[in-house]
């Protein structure tokens, strides 16, 4: 389980295919990250849960399954790209952003990044699916970062950005047509379950 506070970000430095499965190595920008980690620790990589299977001068692998990579940004990923990291929370942590899994829902893609006086404004086209989970001044996770939505408008849902979550996650090389990865509000997934039953 995670917040949505990204603690640090990484490159990735080797992506290995392994059929409709991938490795992947991520060296943390963050001097001495790993330090408290070890094999078997959980991350969230761009908001996945991934298991760390190996740790070696400050980078780490993951093994990134067929239904993760279906469902997630990760099969995209290329050498050199920067991920959002967080380690997962542990009893006592405060809670800072939203309970956030590291279940992705869907791939959402972005149409905008654009600053509005000393904010910024991310419009993201999000699968038709989800959008029942998704209401305004809610929570959402955007490649792992815990945002609230702004407003939404068909299927398209803008949140705005502080500059300090800009500046401290790969947001901002968000590009028009980026892949996104999108967790909604696990309280809003209930909501529409009781609803159901």
């Amino acid at each position: 389980m995670f917040t949505g506070i990204i603690d640090s970000t990484g490159k990735i430095t080797k992506v290995i295919n392994k059929g409709k499965n991938l490795e992947i190595i991520v060296k943390p920008d963050t001097e001495n990250y790993l330090k408290d980690m070890k094999i078997g620790s959980s991350i969230s990589v761009n908001g996945v849960c991934l298991t760390i299977t190996e740790i070696c001068n400050n980078s780490f692998k993951a093994f990134v399954s067929s239904e993760t990579s279906r469902v997630s940004n990760l099969k995209f990923l290329k050498i050199g790209e920067i991920v959002n990291l967080e380690k997962a929370l542990q009893l006592g942590d405060r809670l800072d952003g939203h309970i956030v899994l590291g279940h992705i829902d869907g791939i959402g893609v972005c149409l905008g990044l654009n600053k509005i006086g000393e904010d910024y404004e991310l419009k993201v086209k999000v699968p038709y699916n989800l959008l029942k989970y998704i209401v305004p001044k809610g929570s959402i996770a955007i490649n792992g970062i815990s945002l609230t939505v702004a407003k939404i408008k068909g299927d398209i849902v803008s949140i705005a950005i502080i500059p300090a979550t800009f500046n401290q996650t790969n947001l901002k090389k968000l590009r028009y047509g980026s892949k996104i990865n999108i967790e909604t509000d696990i309280l809003g997934k209930y909501q529409q379950l009781n609803k159901i039953t």
